[in-house]
């Protein structure tokens, strides 16, 4: 039996390579998804966060569409039906939800004589009266209803995926049964099969938050962190002589607490100190802020890498260093949202 030999450099000196190697402790660890309600929170109380999720849906949907029929008459009529139906709204709204909740469904409300839980009879259709937007808490798929068998060729790509959906409207309302043809589904990317997170998610997307958390955290963090290195960059020092000797004392530490309250008292009325030339003294010590708009900059620059958000959308700010224009980061985010169109938007529409 030969020897095995596995091939990489190790350095027994300074363990680099080896087990005892601090690089090699980490590894992944899996963290639980963000609750539907604490999601909602951040969305309404957090403005970086709210950006991230309704830029993009906004910007979907915001220059409209070619139907590309070759009929114009035809073409006005959809059109005014669909501008009728608030499809540019209900659509952006459901993008939104899908993006923050991971996926979200609209509710088509077809006049073809059938009920929510019977197939749509495309033959019988007159109308379609409604689109009402639902998030995903609001939605639970029937997962005993899922394709697995008698399958033909026209519905090849559906094995897997539910046939019925049940919807149960947030503020009142009855929980009704709709086919999955009645509904359009929007999903915020998709999952293995093989992820062990909540079935919640199963026949939907993840939500924005559960891949960006720690860089948005950071980013707000160092922001707020520097407005407090601000405060405290220049500190007061008062020096008096024999403190310690001074605070052994019973009434020790209240005499320098009113002895320190007089000199602040007076630095605030006069903006004039007065102090004793043989046993105190009082300077300022000033802290250098160096480094910390790196930190702050860099923070904005991974929250905008993970989002796919150029920073002059996300932040308001001028572009900065070699592409001084911010036409690349542009190309980019317009590539990034034709996607979300490709994905979500152009089936739904057809």
């Amino acid at each position: 039996m030969p020897e095995l030999h596995y091939d990489g450099y190790v350095n027994m000196l300074n363990k680099v390579g080896t087990s005892k190697d601090p690089l090699e402790g980490y590894t992944y660890q899996y963290e639980e998804p963000t609750p539907d309600p604490e999601l909602a929170q951040i969305y309404s109380s957090n403005g970086i966060f709210a950006n991230i999720i309704d830029k993009p849906s906004e910007l979907a949907f915001k220059n409209g569409y070619d139907l590309q029929i070759g009929d114009s008459d035809l073409d006005d009529t959809i059109k005014k039906k669909l501008a009728k139906l608030k499809w540019k709204q209900t659509g952006t709204k459901a993008l939104k939800w899908s993006r923050l909740f991971g996926g979200a469904a609209i509710l088509m409300g077809i006049d073809d004589g059938g009920d929510w839980d019977e197939p749509v009879n495309m033959a019988a259709v007159s109308s379609i009266n409604s689109l009402t937007a639902f998030e995903r808490p609001e939605i639970t798929p029937d997962y005993n209803s899922v394709f697995t068998r008698n399958i033909d060729i026209q519905t090849i790509q559906k094995i897997g995926t539910p046939e019925y959906y049940m919807i149960t409207p947030m503020y009142g309302g009855e929980q009704i049964r709709v086919h999955e043809s009645r509904l359009l589904l929007f999903r915020n990317g998709e999952i293995p099969r093989t992820s062990s997170m909540s079935t919640d998610y199963m026949f939907f997307g993840v939500p924005e938050y559960n891949r960006i958390k720690r860089e948005l955290r950071d980013t707000v963090t160092s922001h707020g962190n520097g407005c407090r290195l601000l405060e405290r960059c220049i500190q007061a020092v008062y020096k008096m002589k024999n403190l310690s000797s001074l605070m052994a004392t019973p009434s020790g530490e209240d005499n320098v607490i009113k002895r320190m309250q007089l000199i602040d008292m007076a630095r605030s009325l006069l903006n004039t100190m007065v102090i004793d030339s043989d046993g105190e003294d009082y300077l300022f010590q000033t802290f250098q802020l160096s480094g910390v708009k790196d930190i702050v900059d860099e923070s904005c620059n991974m929250l905008s890498a993970v989002t796919n958000i150029p920073q002059t959308i996300l932040f308001g700010r001028s572009p900065a260093g070699m592409n001084s224009t911010g036409e690349s980061d542009l190309s980019n985010y317009y590539d990034y949202v034709g996607q979300i169109q490709e994905l979500n938007v152009a089936d739904n529409l057809h």
